[in-house]
């Protein structure tokens, strides 16, 4: 026999119904869900070709994150144009741009980008 669950996808639960974390949840798939990411995913491969494994900033040879120009909060989109390959670590580009340590990164983009 199946057993009901208190938990519905897109649905609240009520207080005191559930021992679980509130992370841990069934939380519906929102803007930034799954096919979100799918998209994200088709066009990763052609920004990391695009940089021929260096980092779009400092040109150094690391592994690489792909990070948005115009964030997805500020209407940004997961095209070719709008993303980046920065290097990661604790002493990347990808890491110094999130903590604004690069007050000046995308100015240093679009003027690599004139180069090319």
């Amino acid at each position: 026999m199946k057993r009901s669950s208190p938990m519905k996808r897109g649905k609240s639960l009520a207080r005191g119904t559930s021992t679980l974390k509130r992370a841990a949840r069934v939380r519906p798939t929102g803007r930034r869900g799954l096919e979100d990411r799918k998209a994200l995913d088709l066009v990763r491969p052609v920004v990391m070709e695009r940089a021929g494994g260096r980092c779009e900033r400092c040109l150094r040879v690391r592994r690489l994150d792909v990070h948005h120009l115009r964030s997805r909060a500020q209407g940004g989109t997961h095209e070719a144009s709008n993303l980046v390959a920065l290097c990661s670590g604790p002493d990347g580009c990808h890491g110094q741009v999130h903590a604004h340590l690069i007050p000046d990164w995308r100015e240093w983009i679009v003027k690599r980008g004139a180069e090319a």
